[in-house]
């Protein structure tokens, strides 16, 4: 057995759980072992020791058997030691004291306060946000990082002790970061959010409200006209589209200059796909919707080893406010989608939602071999929102969030997975020589296997992944689901106790998440780039995981190769006076781009 862990839960009484073993035919049950001697045998993965003294250590280990009986190794020892009082604590630690903020560059505060004092001992305290968690630690400072510059932060802090008793919150103290009064102003007002009624980190960007407006008319790569006409463009700006059909590339398209919305809504049916290569976000202040891209196994165009369909850069400064909504990434030989910073730059406030990131190629060229990927948040990204998304027909990364970024939300999205593979899930890597403290919330993913594959965990903590991880895990489902939410994670040896926060260390405001039981209905119909106007694949992959059938495939060849899409012409006509901000805080032209956002996504 994997996974024990012992918690005293009174000064009488110890539980124990652990992950269940597994046997060539079944498991039987498990012996439970105090102080290495057999306490009890037991069919469940949990056992509570009870009639215990007050302020003793009791060391306990595991092990399974199967019917022959064969037994399995004993699990590694663990401790626990009930309190000294005799009655559970219901006392709340103090009120920490001396909290101060204090702005250390453009886009870092750091917090600092006494500790605070408790009848048993102080466990930990909450960092507060206006008033929302944002973290938890067991020290007396924190450093909130990632920031916008020339804005003001407001913070609080409460402390906790093992029984989950909470003191009262200090007052708030606020610290308000440099820079940021002169020059390009930055996105994220903290007031409107760029779609309507949308929640997620950065959701709140102008992106290319009250710009210029780009006409896209042909199908160029490049040109007037071409959509990397509008994308290299400067100064905020809306790309239109007046044309359907492919769009063939032999490069990524990059995104360099900030303010810009790419609206794929404005194009005729059957909309826009890009071929070839993919999207390359490197600025801040973007909202991207309804695209399809599909880069392919062609031997021209991007490198094999790095051909996403969309990918967030930090090469040259920071990358930031940035949204990805309803859009569909497949046939790649890396990543559907991606972030990774750099030295000189930080990912930070993104949000993707509402997509299909699918049929990620498997044996095909790429250099790493074997490789069909969905999601890596990856090398300094932070505050990132995973919501309401499909990963279906990819091997692995689904999405993997690597050491050297925190802060992420994976909230309803749905997993289909079709190959025995251990790391096919939601995964949290490996440690690196710049990982940082990790914090994450997973609540209401639907996790399901494709007819005939063994039983997996939909969250995988590997055992070398961040030592100061911190996760909220709520009502995701899969395989082993028990009314255990912890049921469907793999620790891999490491502790639950260490790896559980009990609440959310990190949630984007005004994010509300629908129980994984409605999760499906809502992606199956909701997702992808176009779901009233679904091109061929789309459609297929849809009706493939709705009907449990399909798989991970090697190249486009294989399902058929890309669609012929229709290449139509629809001259749009601009609402009048289109850049005039209305009493809903938004311009006429962004309402316009609502309600042909609504035509294709049926909302």
């Amino acid at each position: 057995p994997t996974g024990l862990t012992a918690a005293a839960s009174s000064s009488t009484q110890i539980n124990l759980k652990w992950n269940p073993s597994t046997d060539n035919v079944a498991v039987t049950g498990y012996y439970v072992y105090l102080n290495d001697k057999p306490l009890t045998t037991t069919t469940t993965t949990s056992f509570s020791h009870t009639g215990l003294t007050a302020g003793t250590t009791y060391n306990y280990r595991v092990s399974a058997y199967d019917a022959v009986p064969n037994h399995s190794a004993w699990t590694s020892s663990v401790a626990a030691t009930t309190p000294s009082a005799t009655t559970n604590d219901t006392t709340a630690p103090t009120v920490p004291t001396g909290l101060t903020a204090v702005a250390s560059s453009s886009t870092q505060v750091d917090l600092k306060w006494n500790p605070s004092t408790d009848d048993v001992g102080v466990t930990g305290y909450y960092v507060y946000l206006n008033d929302r968690i944002l973290a938890q630690t067991t020290t007396t400072t924190f450093s909130h990082t990632g920031l916008t510059a020339g804005t003001t932060y407001n913070y609080r802090v409460s402390a906790y002790d093992a029984a989950s008793n909470d003191s009262a919150w200090t007052a708030s103290v606020a610290a308000t970061t440099p820079g940021g009064s002169s020059g390009t102003p930055q996105g994220d007002t903290g007031g409107l959010p760029v779609i309507p009624g949308a929640a997620g980190f950065g959701i709140n960007t102008k992106a290319g409200r009250g710009g210029t407006v780009y006409r896209v008319t042909n199908l160029n790569a490049s040109g007037d006209g071409s959509l990397k006409a509008c994308t290299d463009a400067s100064g905020p700006r809306v790309c239109i589209f007046e044309v359907s059909g492919t769009i063939y590339l032999t490069a990524d398209i990059v995104i360099r200059n900030p303010y810009i919305t790419i609206a794929g809504q404005t194009a005729p049916s059957p909309g826009i796909t890009v071929r070839g290569a993919g999207i390359n976000i490197a600025t801040h202040d973007v909202l991207l919707q309804h695209l399809r891209v599909r880069p392919g196994d062609a031997t021209t165009g991007p490198d094999p080893i790095n051909r996403d369909a969309f990918k967030v850069e930090a090469v040259n400064g920071d990358s930031y406010n940035i949204v990805i909504d309803h859009v569909t990434g497949s046939w790649v030989t890396d990543e559907a989608i991606s972030t990774w910073g750099s030295s000189t730059g930080k990912i930070y406030d993104v949000t993707i939602r509402n997509s299909i990131f699918s049929e990620s190629l498997y044996d095909s060229i790429s250099p790493d071999g074997l490789h069909s990927c969905g999601l890596l948040i990856g090398y300094r990204s932070s505050r990132v929102t995973v919501m309401n998304n499909l990963f279906a027909f990819v091997g692995f990364r689904n999405p993997l969030i690597n050491a050297d970024a925190t802060d992420v939300m994976i909230v309803n999205n749905m997993l289909y997975r079709t190959r025995n593979y251990a790391q096919d899930q939601i995964d949290f890597g490996t440690t690196s020589s710049s990982y940082v403290p990790m914090r994450a919330s997973v609540q209401g993913n639907h996790f399901v296997l494709a007819p005939g594959l063994s039983a997996i965990n939909t969250i995988n903590i590997r055992s070398n992944s961040a030592p100061d991880f911190k996760i909220f895990v709520k009502d995701n489902s899969g395989p082993l689901m028990t009314s255990d939410p912890w049921s469907v994670v793999r620790t891999n040896g490491r502790s639950i106790s260490s790896l559980n926060s009990s609440t959310p260390p990190v949630w984007a405001p005004g994010v509300v998440a629908m129980p994984h039981t409605e999760v499906e209905k809502y992606v199956l119909a909701k997702a992808g780039a176009r779901p009233l106007d679904r091109d061929p694949v789309d459609s297929r992959v849809i009706t493939q995981v709705r009907n449990r059938t399909g798989g991970i495939i090697n190249s486009p060849s294989d399902v058929g190769g890309y669609p012929t899409l229709a290449v139509n012409y629809r001259p749009l006509s601009l609402p009048a006076d289109y850049n005039t901000v209305t009493a809903s805080g938004y311009t006429n032209l962004e309402l316009w781009l609502h309600e042909m956002a609504r035509a294709v996504e049926g909302q």
